[in-house]
């Protein structure tokens, strides 16, 4: 091996420690048996890391913080070039090295005049059957290719010519290719070391399809990215081809659930070809850095908003409720709507703290389709609209639907360089199967179809935005654990309320008198609070206010419960405020519900609010909430009987959380923190 004139081995790690001293034990041994002179940098990426940086046994640890790779690694190159270093080398945080890795990598590189040398990184803790899922295709040494992974790479920082990881690239992964493709159009050689190993253990949660199947979907959109970046020709004949392969990896789908090479070809033609489609007509034009502002110094704000109204409650309240605190940040606001919201709006709007265009997409007559049908009409003109008008934006705010599972209209028209907020959004919580016979035969098995069905759209939409969101609002903590990747994820639900029609309950609280509101349905968890009535006794008295199929399961039940229950039908606010202040607790074990206001409501008049810790009604009641977790649920019942009484012997004060500037402040920070953020973390290097 040829010496060179100094090497930083750099490896890049995010809250992996126990990998990482594998890692690094590996790497001392190759440079030991290499003899190059050589410097270990750990780059801790955790913008959350506690860790202290220091210089110990030959390593040096640094805080980094970007969250982001590809700015880490440009870190990195920077780094070395400000060391006079000749070679920096990447490895994983997660792999482990051979022993003549270093040196084989050096040898290739000084042995073919290489600027760049890449070496296979080997799956390893995977049965036979599955390594062709996992397995990267390798070179003979020597063989130019023209990108590689960061996993196992030498460069050489002399043939760069000042080259670097880009600093605005914002898809999960990728940023090697990206890389790579754009040195060895700049002329750097880039071979290929067959004997340099890396070998990287593959834990469960990557044999899974799903992780497989997003793997693939965003290899093709990165390949659609650097594509549109090289300004490579766009040819209808690709396109045709690339759309034949997906359809003829549809055929092969059932044989691909028993044959691991069957599947590697479905995601290879079908996967990859579709993430290829999503990024290179959606998106093409989104690879623009974002706009530089933030805060009240954003002017232009396009917020979509299928349900807005400001004389409706649950959707159309809540897309107004955003639109008028987005009035108090911005200068003007256009909002996509659709043609059938109220013909107020416009005149609501002149009211509003700033100029307001309201524009009206067609969706099909509710006799021709369902909810789910003119929502997707109306989402395919939206996005057609955005496409055609983003770029005049500095913000695009998909508002409503809430929902988290529903594809937002970005998703099919760019964004261009526009700052995009996604939220308030729910729709991550679903009813336990532990408690299928809580739901009743009658919806069970309507629930279970939606849960796959919201499920399996869930995922693609998520894979589809993955990185394209700055901003997602998560209407409660399941919402925020199941987010797409975003930039930031808050927790916000979507709820506004005027206080000052809800007045505060009179102390002493009532005692043993129980409310429900909300629509008699079995997810509301009707059974479960009949079977707590029964062990609570007959000196504790209960009273339903709303409608729904579940009626007649209570009405079954009132001969046995000697006028310990009333059902109240359906009443205005008044009267369930009044309602709420002569009760002692509100009882709303809903076992799926992303919201649920009147458990702010009640929160609100100063009621302890009984529910299942699901869901976004524990965080509405915030700390007037007295959430039961479901497990076990052979005595679920029990439990709720049991926190019902404890109510009884806690003093809880009226929570008013839920205002319109609380949601403002929420908007202000989703709306300008990205690209402060990015600027913090670039003044460290």
């Amino acid at each position: 091996m040829k010496n060179p004139s100094g090497v930083v081995v750099a490896i890049l790690t995010f809250r992996r420690e126990s990998e990482l001293a594998v890692c690094i034990d590996s790497v001392r041994a190759s440079i030991q048996a290499s003899g190059a002179s050589a410097q270990v940098v750990v780059g801790d990426n955790d913008p959350e890391s506690t860790t202290p940086t220091y210089v110990a046994d030959g390593i040096e640890r640094l805080h980094l913080g970007f969250g982001g790779v590809s700015p880490a690694r440009r870190a990195f190159v920077d780094l070395a070039r400000a060391r006079d270093r000749r070679y920096i080398v990447f490895v994983d945080d997660d792999e482990y090295v051979d022993v003549d890795w270093l040196s084989n990598l050096l040898t290739c590189a000084a042995d073919f005049d290489a600027g760049a040398v890449a070496g296979p990184v080997i799956p390893v803790g995977l049965p036979a059957s599955e390594l062709p899922l996992h397995t990267r295709v390798r070179h003979s040494t020597g063989t130019p290719v023209a990108s590689a992974g960061a996993g196992n790479l030498l460069l050489d920082l002399k043939a760069l010519n000042g080259l670097n990881f880009s600093d605005d690239w914002d898809l999960p992964g990728g940023e090697d290719t990206e890389f790579t493709l754009r040195m060895s159009a700049g002329g750097v050689r880039l071979l290929w070391c067959d004997e340099a190993l890396a070998y990287e253990p593959v834990g469960d949660d990557r044999r899974r399809d799903s992780w497989l199947f997003a793997r693939y979907v965003n290899n093709g959109r990165i390949l659609a990215v650097c594509q549109g970046q090289l300004e490579l020709p766009l040819l209808a004949a690709q396109s045709a081809k690339r759309a034949l392969l997906v359809l003829a990896s549809a055929t092969l789908i059932p044989v691909a659930l028993i044959s691991p090479r069957i599947k590697r070809v479905v995601l290879d033609n079908g996967a990859r070809n579709i993430g290829w489609f999503s990024e290179r007509f959606s998106r093409s034009d989104s690879r623009t850095p974002r706009t530089e502002a933030g805060g009240n110094a954003m002017t232009r704000l396009l917020m979509t908003a299928y349900a807005c109204d400001p004389n409706q409650g649950s959707e159309s309240g809540a897309g107004w409720a955003l639109l008028s605190a987005a009035s108090e940040l911005c200068e003007s606001i256009t909002v996509v709507t659709r043609s059938g919201e109220s013909p107020a709006l416009e005149s609501e709007c002149e009211q509003l703290g700033c100029e307001v265009r309201v524009v009206r997409i067609a969706t099909l007559p509710a006799e021709e389709a369902g909810s789910y049908g003119r929502y997707l009409r109306w989402l395919w003109h939206t996005s057609l609209f955005v496409r055609r008008e983003a770029a005049n934006f500095d913000v695009l705010h998909h508002a409503t639907f809430a929902s988290d599972w529903l594809p937002p209209p970005v998703l099919f028209g760019g964004a261009g360089g526009v700052r995009l907020v996604w939220g308030p959004a729910g729709g991550n919580t679903y009813p336990p199967m532990r408690l299928a016979k809580r739901i009743g035969m009658r919806y069970l098995a309507s629930t279970v179809v939606r849960t796959c069905s919201t499920k399996a759209v869930r995922s693609l939409t998520h894979i589809f935005m993955s990185g394209r969101v700055d901003t997602f609002i998560a209407m409660n903590s399941d919402s925020g654990r199941g987010a797409p990747r975003a930039r930031n994820v808050v927790v916000q639900p979507n709820c506004v309320l005027d206080y000052d029609g809800i007045e505060k309950q009179a102390v002493p609280r009532p005692k043993r008198r129980l409310l429900f509101v909300g629509r008699l349905l079995q997810y509301k968890g009707i059974d479960l609070i009949l079977d707590a009535l029964e062990q609570l006794g007959t000196e504790w008295s209960m009273t339903f206010v709303g409608e729904g199929p579940a009626r007649g399961r209570i009405e079954k039940s009132l001969p046995y419960r000697r006028g310990q229950v009333t059902l109240r039908g359906w009443r205005d606010r008044s009267e369930v405020v009044g309602e709420m202040g002569a009760s002692s607790a509100l009882l709303f074990p809903s076992m799926h519900d992303s919201g649920g206001w009147v458990a702010a409501e009640a929160a609100a008049v100063g009621l302890p609010v009984v529910c299942l810790d699901l869901g976004g009604v524990p965080t509405l009641a915030g700390r007037n909430a007295v959430a039961i977790p479901v497990a076990p649920a052979s005595t679920l019942a029990s439990r709720i009987a049991r926190s019902v009484v404890e109510t009884e012997l806690s003093f809880f004060e009226p929570q008013r959380d839920w205002t319109r500037s609380r949601l403002t402040s929420v908007l202000s920070r989703s709306y300008g923190q990205c690209n402060e953020r990015q600027q913090t973390n670039s003044k460290k290097w």
